[in-house]
């Protein structure tokens, strides 16, 4: 059981990591494609919990919070630390219109 636990205390350090890392590591072609997939994934999970929701109407009570964290918030904290990061202005508009489509979908 310790081995396990380990292993996964491991692997959410990882997962911060990443997030954390890569608006500052990643050169511009490779962060648009993490900015892409992170946005189809975060899609993906929005359909996905508002159908176990069962219901499109915004007042309606069921199951609760998902079970894992919403990527749309790692989203917000990525593109954060991409205007932190201090890239080129070009660099975070072509960034951000990509977040930005997905921010508008989600609304």
């Amino acid at each position: 059981m310790v081995i396990i636990a380990t292993a996964i205390a491991a692997v959410v350090l990882l997962d911060g990591r990443l997030f954390e890392e890569a608006p500052r590591r990643l050169c511009l072609k490779s962060l648009v494609g993490f900015l892409s997939e992170l946005c189809h994934f975060s899609r993906d999970q929005l359909t996905a919990y508002a159908r176990q929701l069962g219901c499109h109407p915004p007042n309606s009570v069921a199951a609760g919070p998902p079970q894992t964290p919403l990527l749309l918030f790692r989203l917000g904290d990525v593109m954060s630390r991409c205007i932190n990061a201090d890239r080129p202005h070009l660099q975070l508009m072509r960034v951000w219109s990509i977040a930005s489509s997905h921010f508008v979908e989600v609304c």
